[in-house]
């Protein structure tokens, strides 16, 4: 099957594709076009090749998604991170902000000389 490199990246192939390695062995390459190839070949015991692919096709798709929200709302996520470990620990905001101070002073000092 064809996959558009301009809509799926590699991470989320190998991440659709690692939930079916006890199902399927998988093989990937590019066309001329830059798009992705992907090649699925049973395991033994394993007949119904076409529905392995459809929910290979869905699961890119869900992680295509939360890529796409993972890098949309990295920023928010590093903000709510920080305010989590800033109230677990009080004690951190506080040095964070004297060794900024520091270094706000070093580099005036600097500027001086």
């Amino acid at each position: 099957m064809e996959i558009s490199s301009a809509v799926y990246s590699l991470a989320d192939l190998y991440a659709a594709a690692y939930l079916f390695l006890d199902k399927v062995y998988f093989y990937f390459d590019k066309n001329r076009n830059g798009d992705f190839c992907v090649y699925l070949f049973p395991r033994k015991g394993r007949k119904n090749i076409e529905r392995i692919g459809h929910e290979f096709i869905n699961n890119l798709f869900n992680y295509a998604h939360y890529n796409l929200r993972v890098k949309r709302e990295s920023e928010i996520i590093k903000i709510f991170m920080q305010r989590a470990f800033v109230s677990a620990a009080p004690s951190l905001l506080q040095e964070a902000e004297e060794k900024e101070i520091e270094e706000i002073m070093k580099s005036l000092e600097a500027e001086k000389k």
